[in-house]
């Protein structure tokens, strides 16, 4: 039977393995080197290495700046239950709600399919434009 010191270095690994994929797989999505994530992260690129093959486990403050980065939650980055696509999938719900809806009403006026298609290309610029800005400041 594993003792308690054993099972949280099972869990520490497991949590480790899980934030080295969930790294790379947001880095690699969103056409990033590792110098350029390290750049925003404010770290070494040798430490972006050392995460992404899961030898260790980001502090506190780099935790915080890739959920700010990615916009993505703590729970994506380190609960290997949360997979990709639920991830991924967040916006994209959002979208097919919007074109699924029967009926949407905007100042008492119904919204036609071509007005839900324009509105859904106005999101996804906006969007973009937030994510440009954001990658900007940094």
């Amino acid at each position: 039977m594993p003792t308690v010191n054993e099972n949280l270095q099972d869990d520490m690994q497991e949590i480790k393995e899980t934030f080295a994929k969930r790294l790379n797989y947001l880095r690699v999505n969103n056409k990033l080197t590792q110098e350029e994530l390290a750049y925003y992260l404010d770290v070494s690129r040798t430490h972006i290495t050392t995460l992404e093959r899961a030898k260790s486990l980001p502090s506190l403050k780099v935790l915080i700046r890739v959920t700010k980065l990615f916009k993505c939650s703590f729970d994506f980055l380190l609960n290997k239950n949360i997979t990709a696509d639920h991830y991924t999938s967040a916006t994209n719900n959002f979208f097919e709600i919007i074109k699924s809806a029967d009926e949407i009403y905007f100042d008492d006026m119904e919204v036609t399919v071509e007005e839900k298609d324009l509105i859904i290309s106005a999101i996804k610029h906006a969007l973009s434009i937030v994510q440009l800005s954001e990658k900007r400041k940094k």
